[in-house]
């Protein structure tokens, strides 16, 4: 029997769906912090659309195409409309350009206003990544490939930042059986208004003298529409700055 020209659309249509439906990720991507991490930025109608090639957890535990907001599925964060576009946008699309054999899989699991001590283990925003990164990880069958960290206009003034932050990082490492996976950490924006911001910054540089086989990106640059949180331009800028470090990070792991 000949099938009608529309008829066959729609079959290649619900072939496409079907196909999809049953892909996995082949490299999970944490993306955990407070506000910046969660996206405070305005979203355009383009950055709504689905991401080639990314998929995201859902609060189901399974995987569907990934698309802003992406942190709306978070156990922890705030209400929905606060959740808009954040760095794992410009990550995501990032990360499939410089490594298009991957399908990208993404856990994002931010709370606004949060500070790193109610990141420490014994937390419920850490127990709660965790969880979600386990289901991940039995669902996909993949790797953690590595946990994408942007958290500290909380904590601007904390000296032992680093130090704290090293037991979230030793931890979730271990209890994600992923030891010496890449740890991306992000700056701040520096603003006249908030001088402790730039004093973060400078100390964050000093992240891989802490934390093994971590490292940093720079957004002091940035620009901010209310003072702490990046716009959609820089957010954008700074998921892809995200991108190549884990990038780099992940090639330096493989000629060790």
């Amino acid at each position: 029997m000949k099938l009608s020209k529309s008829l066959v659309i729609l079959v290649a249509a619900l072939i496409g769906s079907f196909s999809f439906a049953d892909e996995k990720p082949t490299a999970i991507y944490l993306l955990i912090g407070q506000s910046n991490r969660a996206g405070r930025a305005a979203l355009d109608e383009a950055d709504k659309d689905p991401i080639e090639g990314v998929l995201m957890l859902n609060d189901k535990g399974e995987w569907e195409t990934a698309s802003n907001p992406l942190n709306r599925y978070s156990t922890v964060r705030k209400e929905i409309k606060m959740q808009r576009m954040g760095p794992g946008y410009g990550f995501a699309k990032a990360m499939r350009f410089l490594q298009p054999e991957e399908i990208i899989g993404l856990v994002v699991n931010a709370k606004g206003g949060s500070s790193v001590r109610e990141w420490q283990p014994d937390q419920t925003f850490f127990k709660e990544a965790v969880k979600r990164t386990k289901v991940a990880l039995e669902t996909s069958g993949a790797e953690l490939k590595g946990i994408v960290w942007h958290q500290g206009e909380a904590d601007a003034g904390m000296e032992e930042y680093l130090e704290k932050l090293k037991v979230v990082v030793d931890t979730l490492r271990s209890e994600l059986d992923a030891e010496g996976v890449p740890f991306i950490a992000g700056q701040i924006c520096e603003t006249e208004e908030r001088p402790a911001y730039a004093g973060f910054n400078e100390r964050l540089t000093g992240i891989s003298d802490v934390i093994e086989n971590s490292d940093y990106v720079v957004a002091g640059d940035l620009s901010v529409f209310d003072g702490v949180h990046f716009d959609p331009a820089s957010q954008r800028l700074l998921g892809v700055r995200y991108a190549e470090r884990m990038a780099a990070n992940l090639r330096k792991d493989k000629s060790e």
